[in-house]
Formats: C-alpha cells, sequence, structure tokens
C-alpha cells in the first residue's frame, strides 16, 4: 500500500514537472526570447529520477531507460536542425528535458509532430510581423509585374548607419519554446483521446 502511493506521488510529481517545464520556458521565451538553463536542467534531472523511482533501469510503466532513450530522441531530433540554424541551443536543452519527463516514445512522438505542426504557422508570423516576409513578397511580387526589372546600384556612404540599422531590424527571433509548450499539450490531449494512459498519470 505504501509503495503504491509513493509509487503514484511519483508519478504526479512527474506530470507536474512536465507541464511546469513547458510553461516556464514558453513564458520565458515570449518574454526574454531564452529558454532558462535551469528549468531545462530541473526537467532532465527530475525526468530521470522519477522514472527510475518508479520503474528501475528497465521496469514498470517508464524506467531510467525509456526516459533516457526519449531525452536522447528529443536531443537528437532537434540538434539536427539546430546545425542547420533552424532551431536555438534552448529549444534543443527544452526538449530533451521534455523527452526525459515524458519517458514513453508514444507521447513524444506526438510531441514532436505537434511542435512542428504549430512552429511553422508561428515562425510565418513572426516573419511577417517582422516585415522580413511581408518585403520579400512585394518585392517579388513587384519584379514580377514590371516589364524590365533595373537594379539599382549605389555604393554605400561609409558614414550612413541606415543600412546597419536595417539589417539591425531584419533580425528576428522566434520563441520556439511556445510551438513546442503547445505541441506538448496538443500531444497530451492526442493520447487521452486516444484513450491511452499518459506516461505519468
Amino acid at each position: 500500500m505504501t509503495e503504491g502511493v509513493f509509487l503514484s506521488g511519483c508519478a504526479v510529481a512527474q506530470g507536474v514537472l512536465f507541464f511546469f517545464v513547458i510553461f516556464a520556458s514558453a513564458i520565458t521565451d515570449v518574454w526574454q526570447r531564452k529558454v532558462p538553463n535551469p528549468v531545462c536542467a530541473v526537467g532532465l534531472i527530475g525526468g530521470l529520477m522519477l522514472s527510475y523511482l518508479r520503474g528501475g533501469l528497465e521496469g514498470g510503466p517508464v524506467s531510467l531507460y525509456s526516459s533516457l532513450g526519449c531525452a536522447g530522441a528529443g536531443f537528437f531530433i532537434f540538434f539536427l536542425f539546430y546545425l542547420i540554424g533552424g532551431l536555438g541551443a534552448g529549444d534543443v536543452k527544452l526538449i530533451t528535458a521534455l523527452g526525459a519527463l515524458a519517458a514513453d516514445w508514444g507521447l513524444l512522438k506526438w510531441v514532436i509532430i505537434y511542435t512542428a505542426i504549430f512552429g511553422i504557422p508561428l515562425a510565418l508570423i513572426a516573419l511577417w510581423r517582422g516585415k522580413a516576409l511581408r518585403r520579400g513578397v512585394l518585392k517579388s511580387v513587384g519584379g514580377m509585374l514590371r516589364w524590365r526589372y533595373k537594379r539599382n546600384v549605389t555604393k554605400p556612404d561609409v558614414n550612413d548607419s541606415s543600412e546597419i540599422t536595417d539589417n539591425a531590424e531584419e533580425s528576428i527571433t522566434i520563441p520556439y519554446a511556445l510551438a513546442i509548450c503547445f505541441g506538448a499539450v496538443a500531444g497530451v490531449a492526442q493520447l487521452l483521446a486516444q484513450g491511452r494512459a499518459l506516461p505519468f498519470l
């Protein structure tokens, strides 16, 4: 009886930590454009420890091996996109922590799928608000509507800082932790809709 209560408490703690990590990271990323390292570290260590307490090395609904496997899978998939410049290091740390907390490939798979779904419109909105996409579209349409396109080439004045300012304005950061947060919530909803038990309940 005591062991059952303990395991149930660990499962609830794992679920609470899962949602704390995604919401805290999303809020911080939206406000400060960064994913806090302490939150990711707590999620990763907490996920590994709680999974071990619940299932040992490879037993129970989740285990240390399943937690490590999901953390590694999340890291590998997002690290590939980090290498090509599509994601920030904080996003890689966040999905690694969520993998450790999920400790279940069935959940992590849906988190990654829904993150991609939510991430595409989020990136487009950010680009549109930053005027980069808008300028690119207008320039392309304008070029197609002209019979002849003539490019004006002028030497920039070394004392003129307008070009530097324009380039700085084009630098756009996307709070991708928000997409990961939406993806995690949607992934949990997907499992519930399928009638499957969550790994932390």
